[in-house]
């Protein structure tokens, strides 16, 4: 694809707040979620965007592909992890 990769992580993670903020707010209000462990978690993730955006532009082009490659290739074998030990 022709998008520049660090404006569309960007766009990701900016999409990961409102996506925060209405998941807590739904399961908040159907009572599926505790305020203490939702709260934890909405501004850890806020903290996480913020982190993410700062030091993406901070690194060259070329590592940051490198970076996202090794974190996918990371998130690939803990989820193959968790679901090869959940059945």
């Amino acid at each position: 694809m022709k998008y520049d990769l660090k404006q569309a992580t960007s766009i990701g993670l900016f999409f990961v707040i409102f996506t925060s903020i209405s998941s807590f707010s739904i399961s908040f209000s159907s009572n599926y979620i505790l305020i203490k462990y939702g709260l934890i978690i909405g501004i850890l993730s806020l903290i996480g965007v913020f982190i993410g955006i700062k030091y993406k532009n901070m690194i060259k082009l070329e590592l940051y592909r490198k970076y996202i490659l090794y974190f996918y290739i990371i998130l690939l074998i803990l989820m193959s992890y968790k679901i090869n030990n959940f059945y």
